[in-house]
């Protein structure tokens, strides 16, 4: 990996780039899948700040790109041996990332909190075995919202309302079984998911309390109806 930066408070520049290779061994009682992966990403993050040093803000792009490959063995539980492949799998993920935020001090004790994420995600797989495919991309945005009110100059409140969604791992999109009396029965299949998304409102306060800062503490609560 490398990370070059440069620029000034004002203005400031990040470039990154990225590879990764990935070769594991997850089991468990009746069988296990043997991923291995390599991904290649890159990162871009521009900020700036206003010469009042009221406006901050932020821009930033993201792109990354998996091969990998997977194989479900099932095993054999009285001494853990490999006993058949019954999967074999082909998946390649993606993804690309936009993003904008800004930190608005309009007030001497207040700020306002504002951030945008655009994602395009993609995961596409295919069992070599049978010749299933499931290919699936989703775009979507994230919003973000919020304040912050500096009660103090060592104790501030905040509220945010946000949406946030996931895409599905392969973990969930790439289903094994074994019996567990007959561990030469076996299944495999490809799931169609949908996105997880949720809605959160966020609210909380942090500081200190004594002199000089004896003691702090914070508390937030937070709900997410979907």
């Amino acid at each position: 990996a490398n990370r070059t930066v440069w620029g000034t408070d004002q203005l400031r520049h990040a470039a990154g780039v990225y590879a990764q290779s990935v070769a594991d061994e997850f089991n468990n009682t009746n069988w296990f899948p043997n991923p291995d992966g390599h991904t290649l990403g890159a990162q871009w993050l521009t900020t700036g700040q206003a010469a009042s040093g009221a406006l901050t803000w932020r821009l930033g792009a993201a792109l990354s790109r998996s091969d990998l490959t997977r194989d479900l063995t099932s095993v054999n539980p009285a001494n853990g041996t490999p006993l058949k492949r019954f999967g074999h799998y082909d998946l390649d993920a993606s993804n690309r990332n936009l993003s904008a935020d800004a930190e608005w001090r309009w007030a001497p004790d207040w700020t306002l909190v504002g951030d945008l994420k655009w994602s395009h995600a993609e995961r596409n797989a295919r069992n070599l075995d049978s010749g299933a495919v499931l290919d699936q991309a989703w775009s979507y945005t994230t919003p973000k919202v919020g304040v912050v009110w500096n009660l103090s100059p060592q104790t501030r409140a905040f509220a945010n309302l946000s949406r946030s969604q996931e895409a599905p791992t392969y973990w969930e999109i790439v289903n094994g079984s074994v019996a567990a009396a007959n561990p030469a029965q076996t299944t495999t299949e490809l799931t169609r998911l949908g996105m997880q998304k949720a809605t959160t409102l966020e609210l909380g306060a942090s500081g200190v309390l004594g002199a000089g800062g004896a003691a702090g503490g914070s508390a937030s609560a937070s709900g997410a109806p979907r």
